[in-house]
């Protein structure tokens, strides 16, 4: 199975459901399931805008499943329209550098977390 690292608080808010859109910088052909792995560091500025306390949140782990349906490559018409399904704090698109979104569905937290170091792009991990 392939994973990907984000950083917290974005992969609790992909497994809440609240976030169906994941910004990169790079695009993928890839359709399907894929494991959402919480990366070592945190984005301290998306847990303040989004008011999470980051003691309930668990990094360098796998902590759930996704799969990734479509990908949009964003424009500024296109950034500003799906704002409420990336649910970045960065509102200008002048100062974005991610310009794909990975579109998201059916997230699934793992009962067990699955400690482990994370990637670059998507990665292999085995079965989970």
């Amino acid at each position: 199975m392939k994973a990907i690292s984000i950083r917290q608080p974005w992969i609790d808010l992909i497994l809440q459901g609240r976030k169906t859109i994941e910004v990169r910088r790079w695009p993928t052909k890839h359709r399907g399931r894929i494991a959402l792995h919480a990366a070592y560091n945190f984005d301290y500025k998306g847990i303040k805008h989004h008011g999470i306390d980051k003691a309930q949140l668990r990094n360098s782990a796998i902590l759930g499943t996704v799969d990734i349906v479509d990908m949009i490559e964003f424009d500024r018409i296109s950034w500003r329209k799906f704002v409420d399904q990336h649910l970045s704090y960065i509102e200008t698109w002048d100062r974005m550098t991610c310009r794909y979104g990975f579109v998201l569905t059916n997230a699934r937290r793992l009962d067990e977390p699955r400690a482990m170091n994370g990637a670059s792009f998507l990665f292999e991990i085995g079965e989970l």
